[in-house]
Protein backbone atom coordinates (compact mmCIF):
# COMPACT_ATOMS: atom_id res chain seq x y z
CA UNK A 1 0.00 0.00 0.00
CA UNK A 2 1.11 3.59 -0.64
CA UNK A 3 3.74 4.54 1.96
CA UNK A 4 2.25 8.02 2.32
CA UNK A 5 -1.04 6.46 3.37
CA UNK A 6 0.73 4.13 5.80
CA UNK A 7 2.49 7.10 7.39
CA UNK A 8 -0.82 8.96 7.65
CA UNK A 9 -2.52 6.15 9.56
CA UNK A 10 0.39 5.83 11.96
CA UNK A 11 0.40 9.51 12.91
CA UNK A 12 -0.25 10.00 16.60
CA UNK A 13 -3.46 12.00 16.14
CA UNK A 14 -5.07 9.57 13.69
CA UNK A 15 -3.93 6.56 15.66
CA UNK A 16 -5.65 8.04 18.70
CA UNK A 17 -8.88 8.44 16.72
CA UNK A 18 -8.94 4.79 15.67
CA UNK A 19 -7.68 3.45 18.96
CA UNK A 20 -10.53 5.17 20.80
CA UNK A 21 -13.06 3.24 18.70
CA UNK A 22 -12.73 0.09 20.79
CA UNK A 23 -13.95 1.84 23.93
CA UNK A 24 -17.50 1.25 22.64
CA UNK A 25 -17.36 -2.22 21.09
CA UNK A 26 -20.45 -2.40 18.92
CA UNK A 27 -21.57 -2.78 15.35
CA UNK A 28 -23.25 0.02 13.47
CA UNK A 29 -26.82 -0.78 12.48
CA UNK A 30 -26.06 -1.70 8.87
CA UNK A 31 -23.03 -3.77 9.90
CA UNK A 32 -25.19 -5.69 12.35
CA UNK A 33 -27.86 -6.21 9.68
CA UNK A 34 -25.31 -7.49 7.16
CA UNK A 35 -23.69 -9.86 9.65
CA UNK A 36 -27.04 -11.33 10.73
CA UNK A 37 -28.25 -11.81 7.16
CA UNK A 38 -25.09 -12.94 5.35
CA UNK A 39 -22.58 -14.22 7.95
CA UNK A 40 -24.90 -17.04 8.92
CA UNK A 41 -22.47 -19.58 10.43
CA UNK A 42 -20.94 -18.25 13.64
CA UNK A 43 -18.36 -21.07 13.73
CA UNK A 44 -17.05 -20.38 10.22
CA UNK A 45 -13.82 -18.48 9.54
CA UNK A 46 -14.24 -14.71 9.38
CA UNK A 47 -11.57 -12.35 8.04
CA UNK A 48 -11.74 -8.60 8.58
CA UNK A 49 -9.48 -6.20 6.70
CA UNK A 50 -8.56 -2.72 7.85
CA UNK A 51 -9.56 -3.57 11.41
CA UNK A 52 -7.93 -0.56 13.08
CA UNK A 53 -8.05 -1.11 16.82
CA UNK A 54 -10.57 -3.92 16.53
CA UNK A 55 -14.07 -2.49 16.98
CA UNK A 56 -15.82 -4.66 14.37
CA UNK A 57 -13.97 -7.92 15.07
CA UNK A 58 -14.40 -7.65 18.83
CA UNK A 59 -18.10 -6.86 18.43
CA UNK A 60 -18.51 -9.94 16.22
CA UNK A 61 -17.03 -12.10 18.94
CA UNK A 62 -19.46 -10.63 21.43
CA UNK A 63 -22.25 -11.75 19.06
CA UNK A 64 -20.97 -15.33 19.24
CA UNK A 65 -18.60 -15.67 16.27
CA UNK A 66 -15.75 -17.95 17.30
CA UNK A 67 -13.18 -18.00 14.46
CA UNK A 68 -12.19 -14.42 13.66
CA UNK A 69 -8.95 -13.08 12.20
CA UNK A 70 -8.52 -9.35 11.67
CA UNK A 71 -5.68 -7.49 10.00
CA UNK A 72 -4.45 -3.97 9.43
CA UNK A 73 -1.34 -2.62 7.73
CA UNK A 74 -0.59 -0.34 10.67
CA UNK A 75 1.52 -2.11 13.28
CA UNK A 76 0.68 0.41 16.04
CA UNK A 77 -3.06 -0.12 15.52
CA UNK A 78 -2.63 -3.90 15.56
CA UNK A 79 -0.66 -3.62 18.80
CA UNK A 80 -3.50 -1.54 20.27
CA UNK A 81 -6.06 -4.16 19.19
CA UNK A 82 -3.98 -7.01 20.60
CA UNK A 83 -3.70 -5.17 23.92
CA UNK A 84 -7.48 -4.72 24.10
CA UNK A 85 -8.06 -8.39 23.24
CA UNK A 86 -5.67 -9.51 25.98
CA UNK A 87 -7.15 -7.12 28.53
CA UNK A 88 -10.74 -8.16 27.85
CA UNK A 89 -9.93 -11.82 27.14
CA UNK A 90 -11.12 -11.91 23.53
CA UNK A 91 -9.98 -14.68 21.19
CA UNK A 92 -9.80 -12.61 17.97
CA UNK A 93 -6.46 -13.02 16.17
CA UNK A 94 -5.04 -9.62 15.18
CA UNK A 95 -2.23 -9.67 12.61
CA UNK A 96 -0.33 -7.14 10.54
CA UNK A 97 -0.99 -7.51 6.81
CA UNK A 98 -1.51 -5.49 3.64
CA UNK A 99 -4.81 -5.98 1.80
CA UNK A 100 -2.95 -5.75 -1.51
CA UNK A 101 -0.65 -8.68 -0.63
CA UNK A 102 -2.27 -11.24 1.66
CA UNK A 103 0.74 -13.52 1.52
CA UNK A 104 0.05 -15.13 4.90
CA UNK A 105 -3.48 -16.22 3.93
CA UNK A 106 -4.07 -19.35 1.88
CA UNK A 107 -6.37 -19.64 -1.10
CA UNK A 108 -10.05 -20.25 -0.21
CA UNK A 109 -9.34 -20.07 3.52
CA UNK A 110 -12.07 -17.65 4.71
CA UNK A 111 -15.82 -18.27 4.63
CA UNK A 112 -16.69 -14.65 5.32
CA UNK A 113 -14.66 -11.52 4.60
CA UNK A 114 -15.53 -8.01 5.72
CA UNK A 115 -13.70 -4.86 4.55
CA UNK A 116 -15.43 -1.97 6.28
CA UNK A 117 -14.43 1.61 7.10
CA UNK A 118 -14.19 2.24 3.32
CA UNK A 119 -10.90 0.35 3.24
CA UNK A 120 -11.05 -0.30 -0.50
CA UNK A 121 -11.78 3.36 -1.28
CA UNK A 122 -8.77 4.45 0.75
CA UNK A 123 -6.31 2.32 -1.23
CA UNK A 124 -4.94 4.31 -4.20
CA UNK A 125 -5.19 2.77 -7.64
CA UNK A 126 -4.04 0.29 -8.88
CA UNK A 127 -3.70 -1.25 -5.42
CA UNK A 128 -7.48 -0.98 -4.99
CA UNK A 129 -8.00 -3.55 -7.74
CA UNK A 130 -5.30 -5.81 -6.36
CA UNK A 131 -6.91 -5.75 -2.91
CA UNK A 132 -10.26 -6.86 -4.35
CA UNK A 133 -8.55 -9.65 -6.30
CA UNK A 134 -6.67 -10.80 -3.20
CA UNK A 135 -9.92 -10.96 -1.24
CA UNK A 136 -11.40 -13.07 -4.03
CA UNK A 137 -8.45 -15.45 -3.86
CA UNK A 138 -8.77 -15.91 -0.08
CA UNK A 139 -12.58 -16.32 -0.04
CA UNK A 140 -13.99 -19.84 -0.11
CA UNK A 141 -16.19 -20.82 -3.09
CA UNK A 142 -19.23 -20.80 -0.78
CA UNK A 143 -18.17 -17.60 0.97
CA UNK A 144 -19.54 -14.07 1.21
CA UNK A 145 -17.50 -10.89 0.85
CA UNK A 146 -18.84 -7.58 2.15
CA UNK A 147 -16.97 -4.36 1.44
CA UNK A 148 -17.71 -0.66 1.58
CA UNK A 149 -16.89 2.31 -0.62
CA UNK A 150 -17.19 6.05 -0.18
CA UNK A 151 -20.45 7.35 -1.64
CA UNK A 152 -19.88 10.29 -3.99
CA UNK A 153 -23.58 11.12 -4.15
CA UNK A 154 -24.06 11.52 -0.39
CA UNK A 155 -22.55 14.94 0.29
CA UNK A 156 -23.43 18.17 -1.52
CA UNK A 157 -20.13 19.58 -0.28
CA UNK A 158 -18.25 16.65 -1.80
CA UNK A 159 -20.05 17.07 -5.13
CA UNK A 160 -19.18 20.78 -5.10
CA UNK A 161 -15.51 20.05 -4.43
CA UNK A 162 -15.53 17.48 -7.21
CA UNK A 163 -16.86 20.05 -9.66
CA UNK A 164 -14.09 22.45 -8.58
CA UNK A 165 -11.43 19.83 -9.28
CA UNK A 166 -13.02 19.06 -12.64
CA UNK A 167 -12.74 22.75 -13.55
CA UNK A 168 -9.16 22.92 -12.31
CA UNK A 169 -8.15 19.90 -14.37
CA UNK A 170 -9.92 21.30 -17.41
CA UNK A 171 -8.01 24.58 -17.11
CA UNK A 172 -4.64 22.80 -16.90
CA UNK A 173 -5.58 20.24 -19.58
CA UNK A 174 -5.17 17.43 -17.06
CA UNK A 175 -6.99 14.11 -17.16
CA UNK A 176 -9.95 13.95 -14.81
CA UNK A 177 -11.49 10.89 -13.21
CA UNK A 178 -14.67 11.68 -11.23
CA UNK A 179 -14.06 8.67 -8.98
CA UNK A 180 -10.60 9.69 -7.80
CA UNK A 181 -10.44 12.48 -5.23
CA UNK A 182 -7.09 13.60 -3.79
CA UNK A 183 -6.87 13.75 -0.02
CA UNK A 184 -7.73 17.31 0.97
CA UNK A 185 -6.17 16.70 4.37
CA UNK A 186 -3.35 14.42 5.45
CA UNK A 187 -3.76 13.94 9.18
CA UNK A 188 -4.12 17.42 10.68
CA UNK A 189 -2.52 19.17 7.71
CA UNK A 190 -4.04 20.58 4.54
CA UNK A 191 -2.77 18.66 1.50
CA UNK A 192 -1.72 21.57 -0.70
CA UNK A 193 -0.43 19.09 -3.28
CA UNK A 194 -4.07 18.33 -4.06
CA UNK A 195 -4.21 21.67 -5.90
CA UNK A 196 -1.91 20.47 -8.65
CA UNK A 197 -1.56 16.70 -8.44
CA UNK A 198 -3.84 13.74 -7.75
CA UNK A 199 -1.20 11.15 -6.88
CA UNK A 200 -2.52 10.19 -3.47
CA UNK A 201 -6.27 9.94 -3.22
CA UNK A 202 -9.36 7.97 -2.42
CA UNK A 203 -12.11 6.48 -4.55
CA UNK A 204 -15.58 8.04 -4.37
CA UNK A 205 -18.22 6.03 -6.23
CA UNK A 206 -21.83 6.14 -7.25
CA UNK A 207 -23.77 2.95 -6.52
CA UNK A 208 -23.69 2.02 -10.21
CA UNK A 209 -19.92 2.54 -10.42
CA UNK A 210 -19.40 0.46 -7.27
CA UNK A 211 -21.29 -2.48 -8.77
CA UNK A 212 -19.37 -2.11 -12.04
CA UNK A 213 -16.05 -2.15 -10.18
CA UNK A 214 -16.92 -5.41 -8.42
CA UNK A 215 -18.37 -7.22 -11.44
CA UNK A 216 -15.41 -6.26 -13.64
CA UNK A 217 -13.17 -8.20 -11.25
CA UNK A 218 -15.33 -11.31 -11.28
CA UNK A 219 -17.50 -10.72 -8.22
CA UNK A 220 -21.21 -11.54 -8.25
CA UNK A 221 -23.01 -8.73 -6.42
CA UNK A 222 -25.87 -10.22 -4.41
CA UNK A 223 -26.96 -6.92 -2.92
CA UNK A 224 -25.79 -3.34 -2.67
CA UNK A 225 -27.08 -0.29 -0.88
CA UNK A 226 -26.14 3.36 -0.50
CA UNK A 227 -28.79 3.82 2.19
CA UNK A 228 -28.84 3.37 5.95
CA UNK A 229 -30.53 -0.05 5.74
CA UNK A 230 -30.24 -2.95 3.33
CA UNK A 231 -33.73 -2.34 2.01
CA UNK A 232 -33.87 1.45 1.95
CA UNK A 233 -33.83 4.42 4.28
CA UNK A 234 -31.95 7.69 4.16
CA UNK A 235 -28.93 7.90 1.88
CA UNK A 236 -25.69 7.03 3.68
CA UNK A 237 -22.06 8.17 3.20
CA UNK A 238 -20.99 4.59 2.54
CA UNK A 239 -21.96 2.07 -0.15
CA UNK A 240 -22.20 -1.54 1.03
CA UNK A 241 -21.67 -4.36 -1.46
CA UNK A 242 -22.40 -8.00 -0.63
CA UNK A 243 -20.64 -10.35 -3.05
CA UNK A 244 -19.88 -13.97 -3.84
CA UNK A 245 -17.48 -15.52 -6.31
Amino acid sequence: MDQEIRKLYEETSLRGKYSSAHTAIRLHDLERECAARFFTDKKASVLEGGCGSGRFALALEELGYTNITAFDFSRPLIEDAQAVARERKFAVRFVEADACRLNSFEDASARFIFYGANLISLIPMPGRLQALLEARRVLRPDGVFIFTLLNRQYSFKRRLILKAFALKNLLVADNFDPVEMPYLRLGNKINWNALWQNRTGSGWYSAEEAVALATALGWKVLHHTDTAQLEGGAQAPTIFLICTK
